[in-house]
């Protein structure tokens, strides 16, 4: 079961480290920069240079910044099966492509108990698989933005209709938390099914 977990304080905590490494709202997309093209980036287990290295990223690899520790030093990443740390000062921005609404793409979304997946590509075409179902593709034909907060939005796949949000979201299976969570009413055959779950960078 999906259980999005919304961490105001968490996410005002972060809120001027993140202006301050010129990220704007979470999650972000980021590449690694300022390393030697013979060298690699350390990946963290905690945010700490005496942590764990559990593993290596290479000059220009590209990841889904979560967040950043309160100092801002520090950015949290999906990694494996879960989530690591690396150093923010290794890591540039990147522009995210955006719908016409103004709605992230390239994602993945996904849930469990059924399990399902929704595919936003980058070209705002789109593909919805259930378990037990034949996969419907489709095109996503409008997006908005809320008026009250710049990160939430809804939008329609033909009949289907849903939410997308900023907020830190578990599978329910895995230790990994993702920083997107999502609603989706999927309409067939006159039926109406509400799915949640978690998206992150395909």
């Amino acid at each position: 079961m999906l259980k999005p977990l919304v961490l105001a304080a968490a996410f005002v905590a972060i809120v001027l480290p993140a202006f301050s490494q010129g990220f704007g709202y979470f999650p972000e997309l980021a590449q690694v920069s300022g390393v030697a093209a013979d060298d690699h980036l350390n990946v963290r287990a905690k945010d700490s240079g005496a942590s764990e290295d559990i593993g290596d990223l290479q000059p220009g690899a590209k990841v889904e910044v979560l967040r950043l520790d309160d100092s801002g030093k520090w950015a949290n990443i999906l990694w494996e099966e879960g989530n690591a740390w690396i150093a923010a000062r290794y890591l540039v921005p990147l522009q995210r492509p955006l719908s016409k609404g103004g709605m992230p793409l390239g994602l993945t979304c996904g849930g469990t108990e059924p399990f399902w997946d929704l595919i936003l590509n980058v070209d705002e075409t789109t593909k919805i698989e259930i378990a037990g179902l034949e996969p419907e593709y489709g095109t996503l034909d409008w997006s908005t933005q809320s008026r009250n907060t710049t990160i939430t939005f809804g939008f329609r796949i033909g009949y289907s209709h849903g939410v997308l949000s900023s907020e830190v979201c578990s599978d329910g299976m895995s230790d990994r938390v993702y920083g997107w969570a999502i609603e989706l009413l999927l309409e067939r055959s006159g039926d109406a099914t509400l799915y949640s779950g978690c998206c992150w960078v395909k």
